[in-house]
């Protein structure tokens, strides 16, 4: 495996919790809920949250590893979307 590959995982891995959390959270989808037992977050943590989403494409950038930058978006892009599938089938 290419040192790239491994720093776009590394990368994906680091962004994924944080993008769980959010839409865990997301305001507009709790409001679709039955059940409210979650409160959704403020604008605060919310932007944290995506900032902790954003960071690690902000060191592969640092680095210069821009391979590794458009995998880990890319990727970041499609398990987002997965996510959300996988969050509106839990409804």
């Amino acid at each position: 495996m290419s040192l790239t590959a491994i720093a776009a995982s590394l990368a994906l891995i680091a962004s994924l919790l944080p993008l769980l959390l959010i839409a865990r959270r997301d305001p507009k989808r709790l409001r679709g809920l039955a059940a409210t037992h979650l409160a959704p977050h403020g604008r605060g943590p919310r932007r944290t949250l995506t900032l902790f989403v954003l960071l690690p494409g902000a060191v592969l950038i640092g680095f210069g590893d821009w391979p590794a930058f458009l995998i880990w978006l890319g990727a970041l892009t499609a398990s987002g979307w997965l996510l959300v599938q996988w969050l509106a089938v839990r409804v």
